[in-house]
């Protein structure tokens, strides 16, 4: 006789986010840069988080430069490069298709 057992993994993840800007305070007509954190502590989650997005409101009437996500990540944004913010176009969306236990990634 044979047996079959099956049995499921349900992953449990913590993902946590910041977000820090460099310069602050930043002068009128200076560069500004946005450090966005996406991490996964040891202490708070059971596994590696999958599918991972981030959504970020950008300010108004800023220019948005450029955005890269580290680790594999990808960034689409609503403005494009050297465009200038409105309420219609200033969403940046990154994602990552996995972020380990442990792990963090970064958009900047």
């Amino acid at each position: 006789t044979s047996a079959t057992a099956t049995a499921y993994f349900e992953a449990r993840a913590d993902v946590a986010v910041s977000k820090s800007d460099n310069p602050d305070p930043v002068p009128a007509g200076q560069l500004l840069t946005y450090t966005i954190t996406a991490s996964n502590p040891v202490a708070t989650s059971g596994s590696a988080a999958y599918n991972v997005s981030i959504n970020d409101t950008l300010p108004l009437d800023v220019v948005f430069l450029s955005a890269t996500a580290s680790g594999g990540g990808t960034c689409t944004t609503t403005p494009g490069a050297n465009a200038t913010t409105t309420a219609g176009n200033r969403t940046l969306v990154c994602g990552w298709p996995s972020i380990a236990r442990g792990a963090q990634q970064t958009v900047t």
